[in-house]
């Protein structure tokens, strides 16, 4: 982490002193001198984040000058397992039923129930064929409607 928090600690003289000399040379133009000045904090916030991260960490291979490349060889810090829950990889499909619910909690969407191959073209309506709902066994047309109370 040193040479990173010294790249941006050491950009923000360079925006501090190329802000200044852009507001002087368009005689203090209020976006160009403003936005230059704001970008040399950002970047001194950003080395401060930095240097101090590196403080609380151990020295990485990077950072020795000595170091080599397989000393950095091996698992790299990722998320851990409590933060992000399960990984993708292994989180499994929940199956979707397509339609809606009825009062008894069975699907009987017309999508839903089979349809044979002869009148999948043809404009028959529900009620004219009969298609058995398979959870209840039920004609599907009828479990679709409401339920009638006296």
């Amino acid at each position: 982490m040193k040479i990173e928090y010294k790249l941006f600690l050491l950009g923000a003289p360079f925006f501090v002193l190329a802000g200044i000399v852009y507001g002087f040379m368009s005689g203090w133009e209020p976006v160009g001198s403003v936005a230059l000045l704001l970008t040399a904090g950002l970047v001194a916030m950003i080395g401060a984040y930095l240097a101090l991260t590196a403080r609380r960490i151990d020295a990485r291979p990077e950072d020795d000058p000595d170091g080599l490349i397989e000393q950095g060889a091996g698992d790299q810090a990722s998320t851990p397992r409590g933060a992000g829950g399960r990984s993708r990889s292994r989180r499994r499909a929940r199956p979707r039923s397509s339609g809606s619910r009825s009062a008894g909690g069975s699907s009987t969407s017309a999508s839903r129930s089979a349809r044979s191959p002869s009148s999948a073209g043809s404009s028959s309506s529900p009620a004219a064929s009969t298609r058995t709902d398979p959870s209840s066994g039920r004609d599907a047309a009828r479990s679709a409607a409401p339920v009638a109370r006296s």
